[in-house]
């Protein structure tokens, strides 16, 4: 009478023990296609951050061009104001 109980015991330790298994596999199987979706997510990304990239570096020549010519306006101007003070000495000396 009491092996048929431990039978039935064990029995039931063992079903519980793979359930448990089972659940962990599970668990893994489901974390690794979650991963394999954020690699696939990850590698399609890359031709879109190459493009941001590249108009990001024209907008940077662009910029530059631009800098390049504000900084010779600057110049033009402050050689303006360097030369205002004879040009005005010349004008009041004529009149």
């Amino acid at each position: 009478m009491q092996i048929p109980v431990s039978r039935a015991l064990r029995h039931m330790a063992d079903r519980a023990q793979l359930a448990k298994t089972r659940e962990k596999a599970d668990s893994y199987k489901h974390r690794a296609q979650e991963v394999h979706q954020r690699i696939n997510f990850l590698e399609s990304a890359r031709p879109d951050i190459v493009g941001t990239i590249d108009r990001l570096k024209r907008r940077r020549a662009e910029l530059a061009k631009e800098m390049e010519q504000v900084t010779k306006d600057i110049a033009a101007e402050e050689k303006k104001l360097q030369e205002l003070p004879s040009v005005i000495v010349g004008l009041k000396q004529e009149r």
